[in-house]
């Protein structure tokens, strides 16, 4: 059971990838927490993974360039259905996409995705899956949902904006569990894999979210 649970954590953030620039900015994180216990209700195993992260930038580069680059990748990443769309979302001016993202050999995954900014005090990016296709073990994940949160640090007394920004990465994840595994070996397992998986999407995700604050 052991192999077959950690083959459905490899599916965190489904749309990452790295920059290239030479010197991506440093992004230090605090340990990850659960938000909340997870549950295992009527078979299906949720659970909310959430943490904070300091970015420290090498340029003058801002939300609005961290926008347009996540932009590009959501679109790099899988089929476009619908959108690019003009929005608000959580009250910021917003890019609505429909997105199907392909998972390697084992299926697709499509999402609504939201890339949301006023381009000065916040930015914000969410995806909900709406439509989960995967074979062999990564067939018990039955929904994901990721967010990610830039803030930018205040600014200087001389309105010098703040090199320093605060990142909070959450992923929630919905299970089902195999019919034959007992309940809480299940979802001790189902945590402890959670957490693993979890540090690798972000470091994943703060590298792509750090390049755009990098140099050259």
């Amino acid at each position: 059971m052991n192999a077959r649970i950690l083959g459905i954590f490899s599916i965190l953030f489904v749309c990452s990838g790295t920059g290239a620039l030479a010197q991506p900015a440093q992004v230090v994180c605090q340990e990850p927490v659960f938000a909340g216990e997870p549950t295992l209700q009527n078979g299906i195993f949720t659970a909310t993974l959430t943490s904070d992260c300091t970015l420290s930038a090498l340029s003058s580069r801002g939300l609005n360039d961290l926008e347009i680059q996540q932009l590009k990748e959501i679109q790099d990443s899988g089929k476009v259905n619908a959108g690019p769309w003009s929005e608000t979302f959580m009250g910021l001016p917003s890019t609505f996409l429909d997105v199907t993202v392909p998972m390697g050999d084992s299926g697709t995954i499509r999402s609504d995705v939201h890339v949301a900014t006023d381009g000065k005090s916040r930015f914000v990016l969410l995806s909900v899956s709406k439509e989960v296709k995967l074979s062999g073990m990564a067939g018990a994940l039955k929904k994901v949902e990721n967010q990610v949160e830039v803030r930018p640090g205040r600014a200087g007394s001389d309105g010098t904006p703040s090199r320093l920004f605060s990142l909070q990465l959450i992923n929630t994840i919905h299970l089902q569990k195999p019919a034959l595994a007992p309940g809480p070996i299940f979802v001790s397992i189902a945590k402890k894999n959670a957490k693993s998986e979890y540090l690798k999407s972000r470091e994943k995700l703060a590298q792509s979210v750090g390049s755009v604050f990098g140099t050259l």
